[in-house]
């Protein structure tokens, strides 16, 4: 249980105590509740603007990548913070984790392109991460 002088920035989609933002620390894999802090961060930010920019959190890709099955509950959840309407939408991240390694997809619907920013590039995981 986490006691509440712990949480350090708090968030209705998640938890930013002080575990989580360890996680920070050079060489330590960082939590995905620390990127779900940085998504609805980016949101909020950009309130106004959430019709052209998503920032979807980490369970967004979990979704994705999940070949069985999903909590509809969870997409309606994600659906109603971190979306807006699509008419004019110009950009979605989404964070994605594949065996251990955290990587950003980009879609730019301006431009019709798939952008792949990852910090640990390398050939042989390319090809399966933009699946």
């Amino acid at each position: 249980m986490v006691h509440l002088s712990d949480v350090l920035c708090p968030n209705e989609c998640c938890l930013g105590d002080r575990r989580a933002l360890t996680s920070l620390a050079p060489g330590e894999r960082v939590m995905d509740d620390v990127l779900c802090l940085v998504a609805a961060m980016a949101s909020k930010q950009n309130e106004s603007d959430i019709s052209k920019r998503w920032w979807l959190p980490p369970s967004f890709g979990e979704i994705a990548l999940n070949t069985t099955g999903y909590d509809p509950s969870l997409l309606a959840a994600i659906k109603k913070k971190f979306m807006g309407w699509a008419d004019r939408l110009a950009h979605v991240f989404v964070l994605l984790l594949r065996n251990g390694h955290w990587y950003l997809m980009i879609v730019d619907m301006f431009h019709s392109e798939l952008i792949y920013l990852d910090s640990m590039k390398n050939d042989d995981d390319t090809a399966e991460r933009k699946k």
